[in-house]
C-alpha cells in the first residue's frame, strides 16, 4: 500500500511548491513508502520536473485529463493545499475537490479553513513555508492510519453535511426570503 501526497491544480505565486520539494528530499532520504504526486501547470514547472527525474518517490505530471485526476484522487492518501504566506484565499475549490475524494487535508491556508480543519478533525494546518510542520503532518498521519481514516470519513461527511448544494440552497433560500419581509 503507497503512502500518497496529492496536488493538482494550476499555480503562480498562489502556491508554494518549493517547500513541498524540501520536504520530499527529506522524506527521501529516510526510505519511507511515501510518494509525492503533483498534476497541473505554472510558474517552476522546470524545477518540480528535473526534480522528479532525480527522486524515486516525487511524480511530476502535466495537467491531466478529468479521468486521470480522479484516478489519482481515489489512490491518494491525503491532500495537500501548500499555500504561500498571506495568501488571501478563503475556502478555495482545492477543499471541495479534496473533501469529494474523502482525502484528509495538509494546508497551510489560514482563516476559516483553519477553523473547518481543527473543529471537523479533515486534517492537519502547517504554517506556510516551515517544512518541519509539513513534514510532522505528513508523518503523522503516515504512521497513524486509523487517524487517516478518520480524516478521511470526517472529509467526505463535511463536504456531504455541510457543503451540498441542496442545502445551500435551500439555506440561501430562506435567508432571501427573510430580508424580503424586512
Amino acid at each position: 500500500d503507497k503512502f500518497i501526497v496529492f496536488f493538482s491544480g494550476s499555480w503562480g505565486m498562489n502556491f508554494d511548491l518549493k517547500t513541498v520539494i524540501e520536504v520530499s528530499k527529506k522524506i527521501e532520504n529516510k526510505n519511507q513508502e511515501i510518494f509525492f504526486i503533483i498534476a497541473g501547470k505554472g510558474k517552476g514547472e522546470k524545477e518540480l520536473e528535473n526534480y522528479s527525474k532525480k527522486s524515486e518517490r516525487f511524480i511530476f505530471l502535466n495537467w491531466l485529463p478529468q479521468d486521470e485526476l480522479k484516478y489519482l484522487l481515489s489512490i491518494a492518501s491525503i491532500g495537500l493545499a501548500p499555500f504561500p504566506n498571506g495568501a488571501l484565499n478563503s475556502l478555495p475549490n482545492k477543499f471541495y475537490e479534496y473533501m469529494s475524494a474523502g482525502l484528509p487535508i495538509i494546508s497551510s491556508l489560514k482563516g476559516e479553513i483553519v477553523q473547518l480543519i481543527e473543529n471537523f478533525e479533515i486534517g492537519m494546518s502547517f504554517s506556510p513555508g516551515n517544512t518541519n510542520e509539513l513534514e510532522y503532518s505528513i508523518q503523522k498521519l503516515y504512521n497513524n492510519k486509523n487517524l487517516r481514516i478518520k480524516m478521511a470519513n470526517n472529509s467526505n461527511n463535511l463536504l456531504k453535511d455541510k457543503f451540498n448544494s441542496d442545502m445551500i440552497y435551500s439555506d440561501f433560500s430562506r435567508y432571501l426570503n427573510t430580508k424580503k419581509k424586512v
